[in-house]
């Protein structure tokens, strides 16, 4: 691509032709497919989005350093029909917790423990150039060249926006701006004017990233090749919860309201990931990496009278004092491990009861977990 200083040292017929065609709104420079309009829009896709899951999917995902081919494959396929065109891809939140309940789910069916993973993104796709929001989309001036150029059934970006959107941008309850489910949402869902202008924009522009119209605090990717490395072996995992802000908190992002997230109860899934993450482990954490975790989930504001207050704090205290006791300091690891593999599959076979089943089962835990490797001690 020529630099704007080249392009001062043409010709002046030339630069005649270049501002008659910036007028008109159609100069387009081949190389890449890109357009002249370099996006300024303030829409940056964040370094780290986290993936809420199955643990045993998970895994192998932060080993193979990316998802299957077979997976994006079938994400990204018009025969994908779950999700609107431009939600499909792998999706993930700007916190771990905004959806804890996607991997608690999996908890609840008895079909594996929840986990997550880190996904960190190359800065070439993060670029705003790359990255779609849908809500601002009316405002880009290469969107609004495109529906003008392309002689789709829009005058303006006013008229896209009173055809496709109502007119307006839906509030939702939790006061952030968004495309609604309901009928402005089904325009984007059939073959109409409003999806293939869409559609062309993220085709011609090579839109990598998409920001969630709903979810504002969520992201879609939409190319694997953007995916610079994934962090959610067990290991990762002690060093996330060591060192992820709020990650024991109950509101995970500041200007998140509770209804812009889906939690789990009681912030069970944490204390299962924990333990998790302890007991699967190759490379023992070091005795600053767990102590480090003791001291987030104490400043946990977690209180639920159905579990007892203080349930998390107390909870995550008794399991790390157990582990220190019988691996750090007695060499007995292996009587730790063998003590919560078993309340791990207990909890998988509770799967399908109810909370309060998950809840007991816990209880019991917590209490063998008081006394284990005591005696060695």
């Amino acid at each position: 691509m020529e630099s704007y200083g080249s392009k001062l040292s043409l010709s002046t017929r030339t630069l005649k032709i270049y501002k008659l065609l910036l007028v008109l709104g159609i100069l387009e420079i081949l190389s890449a497919g890109r357009s002249v309009f370099a996006s300024d829009l303030p829409i940056t896709a964040p370094k780290s989005i986290y993936h809420n899951g199955r643990y045993t999917y998970l895994v192998d995902d932060a080993i193979a350093q990316n998802l299957p081919d077979k997976f994006w494959e079938e994400t990204l396929s018009d025969k994908n029909k779950a999700y609107v065109f431009y939600r499909r891809g792998l999706y993930g939140s700007e916190h771990p917790n905004v959806a804890l309940y996607y991997g608690y789910r999996h908890l609840m069916h008895g079909s594996d423990l929840p986990w997550f993973i880190r996904i960190n993104l190359k800065d070439a796709c993060r670029k705003s150039d790359h990255v779609l929001d849908i809500i601002n989309l009316a405002e880009d001036p290469r969107f609004q060249s495109l529906i003008t150029n392309e002689r789709v059934a829009f005058r303006s970006s006013k008229d896209f926006l009173d055809k496709c959107y109502g007119g307006k941008v839906t509030p939702t309850e939790g006061g952030h701006g968004a495309i609604s489910f309901d009928g402005t949402q089904a325009m984007f869902n059939k073959d109409t004017d409003c999806s293939n202008a869409v559609k062309n924009y993220i085709e011609i522009y090579d839109i990598k990233i998409v920001r969630d119209n709903f979810y504002r605090a969520s992201w879609i990717i939409r190319d694997p090749q953007c995916i610079e490395s994934i962090h959610g072996v067990p290991e990762n995992m002690l060093a996330l919860m060591a060192n992820l802000p709020n990650f024991w908190m109950h509101k995970p992002v500041e200007d998140v309201e509770a209804d812009d997230y889906f939690v789990e109860p009681e912030g069970l899934s944490r204390f299962v990931m924990l333990t998790t993450a302890l007991n699967r482990a190759k490379h023992g954490p070091s005795l600053l990496l767990i102590d480090k975790i003791l001291e987030q989930s104490k400043r946990s504001d977690i209180d639920t009278p159905a579990f007892g207050n203080r349930w998390l704090r107390s909870s995550v205290t008794t399991v790390i004092a157990a582990f220190k006791r019988c691996g750090l300091k007695n060499g007995n690891l292996e009587l730790y491990n063998k003590r919560s593999a078993l309340y791990l599959d207990t909890l998988l076979k509770a799967a399908r009861s109810s909370d309060a089943q998950f809840l007991e089962s816990t209880q019991e835990f917590i209490k063998d977990m008081n006394s284990v490797c005591v005696e060695a001690g």
